[in-house]
């Protein structure tokens, strides 16, 4: 071997030799072209691989040593001479160099040029040091575990399961004694009823009494019993061990060796500072401790190798030359060694300690499975006494003790198992001993081989002891409390097999994996274009993997999945999906059209939840800021292109009069806002006008509505400040034409709206509730077209009545009687009650106020209707104006009360007309009585005598008007006072109106008191006789429908020029007017509604009659084709438009006042005895005060009409 490395040696330096000279000579042969071309010698040439070559090999790793082939040449090639001097200083070395190389050279270090030996022996020693320590680490983990195992098992029985279980007995302890008595008392019960109930035995009696004696004593000795039971079990079980380990077998495992220590025990020992110890047959060999001498290895090699020692990658005992240590590995650097033998030795030496260390991988996973089979059966234990107390606490209602008598049984039979398994071992335990007294490592480790093929099986026994110890468990403890013990580990285990699946199908990646996931994503996307259902794509898309489609069949079978909900269907699709697209297909379409009990599809409740989601994201907000209406706008300028000059000074003045820091936004407003879909599905917030949410929407807290599904219907939402919620339909979306104006009728229509909103899921309420609500709404609506009915009927007998006649009903209350024999007619009062109230004719339903018990007449004009209460007794005080207002409203309410007068406040004024002299002494005679005392009525909502809408008109009861001495005999009746306050920079006198004006007179007044107008809110239009064929029905419900569609549609026009018309007096500074416009247009809004409500009633009553009606084919033809034509006249204009209207009107009370006057001066002049004469003065005096201040309203409009422009300074 070092003959043919010394060979090798040569070979490389011969080779190397030769490389250098074939350098140097080409290099001189290249040099010599340039220096004959140019004369010039060249410097001096130095070979740049020889130098490295030379430096590398004469200096590298720090060798020392003679080398004259370096001296020679160094001297021949690295330099060439320009003179012969410097030629001969040059041979000198060389010739000494070559003599040197002739002569033998002495090596005085190893790992060089010449010796590369070393090196490589160096780094095969590193190698399987390397390996040895790699070795070394496994064996040293394996018999750390075991030792661990062993005080762990101690730790475990001795202390933690003592403590719990300590604590365990602690709490069931006290309940032993009460529920014992408990069971005895149900016992002895028992026995008492046997004569009755006969052989039935709830709870045995004596067996009752024998465990109440037994169980106490049980469950106090349990505790250390599981301590003394554990640690016979480990006694015996070593004293087992112990004998059979006694059995020398002899040498009969091989032959004595040294190349093993003699096995000792490790423990008790303190290498690291603290005690180890095994608590349990200390001092005794064991597994680990043959183990540790196999390996040559103490405690402190396995604890703690860091702090002695010449290694920490191996046992220190392994640096130690025999006997004490096996010598496998040196504390000398091998690749300095100058013997290559000792380098050889050192290399085997190593090579043996690595492959000894590997070998102990075999003995120490032996010790480990040893310290297993110990824990195992120690666990068994532990978990046979975890159901004792529970077994003690319920044993007294259990017809035999089985469950705790099978505790006990199943421990004899651990100790029984664990015994035997430990004699077995102890067998197995005395060949090992035996191998290692022999000291043969080689031996020992043959038979460890076999020892853990047979502690491998008992450790398989030792793990089925357990499964029955936790089966016994189970029983003990369901047969006590029907619960299950091992119920929760089994679905860990389902799901920990369900995760491993999908792992392992996750972890083969590659191509297959790439297509799984391409075809998750097809019937994914495929489910979401089908259903729309987020939750049914991902659900489809998962019930590809077959292990999750099961679990979710296994879901929907046991009820946590719903069997027709989107994540069953969806991993029912899934999995089609893997046999057939088609039947993909077909069931996703399927899946789609379905509707759950709600009446919803998966896209609806998809829909929902997204609209859920929106909603809790950013709740709602009553109001907003928006911008107006762009229609409005351009509806204003329309207007303004035809107002008077005046406007523009108003405009300037209200920009020059505008606060700093306002909204300069123009048309900026807060409106009221509503949540509805659009056309998309997409949630959209809009600006509704309070007006248009109609009178039968449903207004529930919020807490019982279903926001998102109501959205979804189609409902439109509003939320309020007090955390309710008000709901309605659409006007598209609704099944009637026009809301519901009744009471009854809107009752109804809520009802119907809460059933349809329960049975669709929207709300939360009681379905039978709501039904019964529903009937009690259409009673009501029955009863009340009944009661319009004869309403109508009483109002036609009062039309035909006698005139200035008092009518009121002989039974109130009794809508069964006939219209004619209900009324009684009497003469007229010489005085009217205190009470009386005076109603224009076309603003009250005298029916309606006769079925409400009230005496009603007629004035002598016919124009207005006078009535009081019969039964208020004639000395009652006269009614303060809180009891007349009350009174108003109560009419109202009731629909008694129309137009202005169900809107206005209480009026007490002047004559209610002003009858010619003709229609004075006519009424005179027909009543007996002066025409004045009729001026003791309350007025109501009539606007030819101050009345308006929302407050009481001027002059007040008790004022005198403006240049009039008379005072109102209804200021002494005790009828309201209203007393006016002058607004600031305003007048504080309201003008009167003119006889015959056809436009309002403009009050510049405060806005407290502004002035009305006189335009009447619309025409009286009596009700239809009722029908007496079907034929004459359908032209009445014809005509009905016909009327309701017209007077909407006015009510819309009427709202919206109202609005521009208030809004464009606004913003031009009279607020006066736009209050009175906005009070005019609700005065007619009124009367509208008012009509539509009456005609309401008449359709009701109408349908009603029609269901008792036979049919008439031909009738039925002939209405079809007849068209009825609306009774309802245009809205007048509330404003005049021009300056030439003004001048008209003007004129018009001019000539009236001239007229008047030359009449009052003939009566002044004529006889003063004459009654006619002064009645006829007083009436005319009268109307002169009202149309002198209607002409100085006028000359007042006129006077701003012409008025020019105000400039900035006067702004």
């Amino acid at each position: 071997m070092m003959c043919l490395y010394r060979k090798l040696q040569r070979a490389l330096l011969g080779f190397s030799l030769l490389q250098m000279i074939i350098g140097g000579a080409t290099a001189r042969l290249r040099d010599r072209a340039p220096e004959r071309a140019s004369g010039q010698p060249r410097e001096a040439w130095q070979h740049p691989g020889a130098g490295r070559l030379f430096d590398v090999y004469g200096l590298a790793d720090g060798i020392r040593k003679r080398c004259p082939a370096f001296c020679v040449l160094r001297s021949a090639l690295c330099v060439r001479p320009r003179g012969v001097l410097r030629s001969a200083l040059c041979a000198l070395p060389f010739a000494l160099g070559l003599l040197a190389a002739l002569l033998p050279a002495r090596v005085w270090a190893a790992c060089g040029v010449q010796d590369l030996g070393a090196c490589v022996d160096d780094a095969q020693y590193n190698l399987w040091y390397g390996l040895a320590g790699m070795g070394w680490a496994l064996d040293r983990t394996l018999l750390m575990l075991a030792y661990q195992l062993d005080v762990f098992r101690w730790w475990l029985v001795e202390v933690a399961f003592s403590s719990a279980y300590a604590a365990m007995v602690t709490l069931i302890d006290p309940l032993l004694v009460p529920i014992a008595t408990v069971a005895i008392i149900i016992g002895s019960l028992g026995f008492l009823l046997l004569p009755l109930l006969g052989r039935v035995e709830l709870v045995k009696l004596r067996h009752a009494l024998v465990w109440a004696v037994l169980a106490p004593l049980l469950l106090t000795l349990s505790g250390p019993l599981i301590v003394q039971l554990e640690q016979a079990r480990s006694d015996l079980g070593s004293a087992l061990f112990t004998g059979a380990s006694q059995i020398a077998p002899g040498a009969i495992f091989g032959a004595a060796a040294s190349d093993m220590r003699a096995p000792s025990a490790l423990y008790p020992s303190n290498p690291c500072g603290a005690p180890l110890d095994r608590r349990s047959a200390s001092g005794v060999v064991r597994m680990d401790d043959l183990a540790a001498a196999m390996l040559w290895a103490d405690a402190e090699d396995i604890h703690c190798p860091d702090l002695g020692g010449p290694g920490a990658d191996i046992p220190d005992a392994f640096y130690e030359a025999a006997p004490s240590g096996p010598g496998y590995a040196t504390e000398e650097r091998v690749g300095l060694m100058n013997d290559a033998a000792g380098r050889a030795a050192a290399i085997e030496s190593m090579q043996r300690g690595a492959v000894r260390l590997f070998l102990g991988l075999l003995p120490a996973s032996l010790a480990v499975l040893d310290a297993l089979v110990q824990l195992v059966f120690a666990l068994c234990l532990v978990a046979l006494w975890v159901g004792l107390p529970i077994g003690l606490l319920f044993v007294f209602f259990q017809q035999t003790a089985g469950g705790v008598t099978g505790l006990f049984r199943r421990a004899v039979a651990v100790l029984q198992v664990s015994w035997s398994g430990s004699f077995l071992l102890g067998i197995v335990f005395a060949c090992l001993l035996a191998a290692a007294d022999l000291r043969n490592a080689t031996a020992y480790t043959g038979f460890a081989v076999g020892a853990m093929v047979l502690t491998a099986y008992i450790l398989a026994v030792a793990v089925d002891t357990l499964k029955d110890s936790i089966r016994t468990l189970n029983e003990t403890v369901a047969a006590a409390t029907g619960l299950s013990v091992t119920r929760p580990f089994e679905m860990a285990g389902a799901a920990a097999t369900g995760a491993l699946a999908i792992g392992a199908a996750a972890a083969t990646g590659g191509a297959a994996a790439a297509a799984s996931g391409a075809a998750m994503a097809f019937t994914a996307e495929a489910a979401r274009r089908q259903t729309g259902s987020g939750q049914y794509a991902a659900a489809a898309a998962l019930g590809r993997i077959r292990p999750l489609a099961q679990v979710g069949e296994v879901a929907t079978l046991m009820g946590a999945l719903d069997p027709h909900g989107e994540l069953a269907s969806g991993l029912y699709a899934g999995s089609r999906s893997r046999r057939s697209l088609r039947g993909m297909r077909l069931q996703m379409a399927a899946d789609a059209k379905r509707k759950d009990d709600a009446g919803l599809t998966f896209a609806q409740r998809a829909q929902e939840r997204r609209l859920g989601r929106e909603l809790r994201r950013g709740q709602s907000r009553p109001t907003v800021t928006a911008p107006a209406d762009h229609d409005q706008a351009d509806e204003l300028d329309g207007l303004a292109e035809r107002a008077p000059l005046v406007v523009q000074s108003g405009w300037r003045r209200v920009r020059a009069e505008r606060p700093a820091g306002a909204d300069g936004r123009p048309g900026a407003r807060v409106a009221p806002v509503a949540l509805a879909l659009d056309t998309r599905g997409r949630l959209h917030s809009m600006t509704i006008d309070p007006e248009e949410i109609p009178p039968d929407a449903v207004t529930e807290a919020r807490a019982r509505l279903n926001l998102p599904r109501l959205l979804t219907l189609g409902y439109r939402i509003q939320e309020q400040r007090d955390g309710h919620v008000t709901v309605w339909r659409a006007a598209g979306q609704r099944d009637d034409a026009a809301p519901p104006t009744s009471p009854a009728a809107i009752r109804l229509a809520q009802a119907e709206e809460r059933s349809r909103l329960i049975a669709a899921g929207a709300l939360i309420g009681d379905a039978a509730q709501a039904s019964a609500e529903l009937h009690a709404a259409r009673t009501a609506l029955a009863d009340e077209a009944r009661a319009a009915q004869h309403a109508a009927e009483l109002g036609r007998a009062f039309a035909r009545g006698p005139a200035e006649r008092v009518a009121r009903l002989a039974r109130p209350g009794d809508p069964s009687t006939g219209a004619a024999q209900a009324l009684a007619s009497s003469e007229a009062p010489e005085a009217l009650p205190a009470d009386a109230m005076s109603v224009p004719i076309d603003q009250a339903d005298p029916g309606r106020l006769l079925q409400l018990g009230y005496a009603v007449q007629r004035s002598h004009d016919g124009n207005h209707i006078l009535l009081w209460r019969p039964d208020r007794p004639a000395d009652a005080p006269a009614p303060t104006w809180e009891e007349l207002e009350a009174e108003r409203r109560r009419l109202a309410a009731a629909g008694a009360l129309l137009g202005a007068a169900a809107a206005s406040g209480i009026v007490a004024g002047t004559d209610p007309s002003d009858p010619s002299e003709e229609e004075a002494e006519r009424h005179d005679r027909l009543t007996d009585r002066p025409h004045q005392q009729v001026t003791t009525a309350a007025r109501l909502g009539d606007p030819a005598h101050g009345g308006e809408p929302g407050r009481a008109a001027a002059p007040a009861a008790g004022a005198a008007a403006p240049g009039s001495t008379r005072r109102s005999e209804a200021g002494r009746a005790g009828a309201a006072v209203n007393t006016q306050t002058p607004g600031r920079g305003t007048e504080s006198t309201t003008h009167a109106q003119a006889e015959g004006a056809g436009h309002p007179a403009p009050a510049y007044g405060g806005e407290d008191v502004p002035a009305p107008t006189d335009l009447p809110p619309g025409e009286i239009i009596a009700a239809q006789d009722p029908p007496r064929t079907r034929a004459e029905a359908e032209r009445s419900l014809a005509q009905l429908a016909v009327d309701l569609r017209v007077a909407e549609q006015q009510l819309q026009e009427l709202r919206a020029a109202a609005a521009a018309q208030a809004a464009y007096l606004r913003q031009t500074g009279h607020p006066a007017e736009a209050a009175q416009v906005e009070r005019w247009a609700a005065s007619r809004r009124q009367w509208l509604e008012g009509q539509q409500r009456r005609w309401a009633q008449e359709q009701a009553g109408i349908r009603v009659a029609l269901e008792t009606l036979p049919v008439e084919p031909a009738d039925s033809a002939q209405a079809a084709a007849e068209l009825p034509t609306p009774r309802l006249t245009r809205t007048p204009q509330p404003w005049p438009q021009s300056l030439a209207e003004v001048e008209q009107q003007l004129a018009t009370v001019e000539q009236a006042l001239a007229d008047l006057g030359a009449e009052q001066e003939a009566l002044a002049a004529g006889d003063a005895a004459d009654e006619a004469a002064v009645r006829r003065l007083a009436t005319i005096t009268a109307r002169r005060e009202r149309l002198q201040a209607r002409r100085d309203a006028y000359a007042h409009q006129r006077a701003l009409l012409t008025a020019e422009p105000a400039t900035a300074e006067e702004a």
